[in-house]
């Protein structure tokens, strides 16, 4: 990968370093932003668990890219702080599936509220030329996800 300029329509290792950084900066000031008391990889966990529906851990680690043992210490967290509650699994009683609780559902809601609230000021102070360019951005960087994700799946199979 060339180190600056573009060769052949590949990304430059300057594009890749820059985008990696100024996403991973962007997405550090939105968590910060959001606060509580939640880590990022329980915020994350239970997130997973909100949008995904109830699942067994051993899902919720391979979602999460997550050894067992990890995902179950913060599972066990989750469960202590009263966000997270396991049900028995209907197609299999020896198992149990991971629940996001009301408590839980509460949180989430509130750390993205505030989490939009910081990031929607933010946006509002920008002019309208650098909104339309984070605009028409959108859908490349949703095709940046969706070719990661797929990418992901892939490995994992």
């Amino acid at each position: 990968m060339p180190a600056s300029g573009t060769h052949d329509g590949v990304a430059t290792v300057d594009e890749v370093v820059a985008l990696r950084t100024v996403i991973g900066r962007l997405w550090r000031q939105i968590r910060l932003s959001a606060g509580g008391e939640l880590t990022s990889s329980q915020s994350s966990a239970l997130s997973r668990l909100d949008v995904d529906g109830p699942m067994r851990l051993t899902a919720l680690a391979a979602a999460e890219g997550l050894a067992a043992s990890t995902a179950s210490r913060i599972v066990a967290s989750l469960e202590a702080l009263g966000y997270v509650e396991r049900l028995a699994d209907a197609t299999d009683r020896r198992a149990s599936v991971l629940t996001v609780t009301t408590s839980g559902s509460g949180v989430l809601d509130e750390r993205r509220s505030r989490a939009a609230d910081a990031l929607a000021e933010a946006l509002s102070e920008l002019d309208t030329e650098d909104r339309r360019a984070l605009r028409d951005a959108t859908p490349a960087l949703e095709h940046i996800v969706q070719l990661l994700v797929e990418r992901a799946s892939s490995a994992r199979a």
